[in-house]
């Protein structure tokens, strides 16, 4: 008995490190972070905030895709600061939004956090403004 009990063991060990060394290969390949706002209120609930901002700055690349329909409250203009402070000069973030950049400040809300979060978004920035028709009307034209 006192055998099987070891060998279950090891073999239980053995998975267990499988299956760290694949995760911790799965966070060196990824080179994108997904995230929303609701996740991070759930973090902050169930005790997971600090590793998934861990994993959201580990990322190459950030991507905020659809920037700005809705005013942040408050506290995701701070998790939004906490990722952007993790990020810079680590890591890349790309935001893809309709509204214009004058009008971000405004968006994210709280003055003073939008002042240091775009102080860092759009500090080393390229921005690339696109012009015309979009994709979408000119492939649903029959």
């Amino acid at each position: 008995m006192g055998d099987r009990y070891v060998c279950r063991r090891a073999s239980r060990q053995a998975d267990a490190t499988k299956s760290r060394k694949k995760r911790k290969l799965n966070a060196n390949q990824s080179s994108t972070a997904a995230f929303r706002f609701t996740d991070l209120a759930i973090a902050h609930g169930d005790g997971r905030y600090t590793r998934l901002l861990r994993t959201i700055s580990r990322a190459k690349l950030l991507i905020l895709d659809d920037w700005g329909p809705e005013t942040l409250t408050p506290d995701q203009a701070r998790d939004l600061l906490e990722i952007v402070e993790d990020r810079y000069d680590a890591g890349s973030v790309m935001i893809t939004s309709q509204v214009p950049v004058d009008r971000w400040h405004d968006m994210i809300g709280v003055p003073t956090l939008a002042d240091a979060i775009l102080d860092r978004v759009i500090h080393n920035a390229y921005r690339i403004n696109l012009a015309g028709e979009s994709l979408r009307k000119q492939r649903s034209s029959p």
